[in-house]
């Protein structure tokens, strides 16, 4: 597995669950992003990589919503293989954590494309839902649009 696979639907993913409230301050603020690439720079010495990624290397997106829940987005380096993440996204009231993962379309998977998917709470442990949907321009704002509509389809 990738540094990003791990990052996102493990570490990111559980901090996200158990502190929800550290999560956006921290993707609300240039020095958070710079200790998510700390965190990440430590799972690359784990692989025994020499890559290295900066805070620059990620982007976040935050907005509240209408209904007054929180939403934040993080945009992820390095995302090269099937189910790494390009964005992660945050949902505040109750907390749900959304990713965009790579994966491969078309009759014979030789495109390129997106899913959205969500961790969920299960038990002791965490069941992860395929939405399907893919973002023709992946963007944090577009994530946090299709996360809105998702939400408000009731998924």
């Amino acid at each position: 597995m990738s540094v990003n696979y791990e990052f996102a639907h493990r570490q990111l993913r559980d901090f996200a669950f158990e502190k929800p409230e550290v999560v956006f301050a921290m993707l609300a603020q240039a020095e958070g992003l710079e200790a998510l690439a700390r965190v990440w720079n430590k799972l690359e010495e784990l692989e025994a990589s020499e890559a290295r990624v900066a805070g620059a290397d990620f982007s976040s997106y935050t907005k509240t919503g209408t209904d007054g829940r929180r939403l934040a987005v993080l945009k992820l380096p390095r995302a090269k293989s099937m189910c790494d993440v390009l964005f992660a996204a945050l949902l505040s009231d109750p907390v749900r954590f959304f990713t965009l993962e790579l994966t491969m379309r078309g009759p014979n998977l030789d495109r390129e494309g997106n899913v959205l998917c969500e961790w969920k709470r299960e038990g002791e442990g965490f069941g992860h839902a395929n939405y399907g949907d893919e973002l023709e321009a992946p963007t944090c704002e577009a994530l946090a649009a299709a996360v809105e509509r998702t939400v408000r389809g009731g998924g």
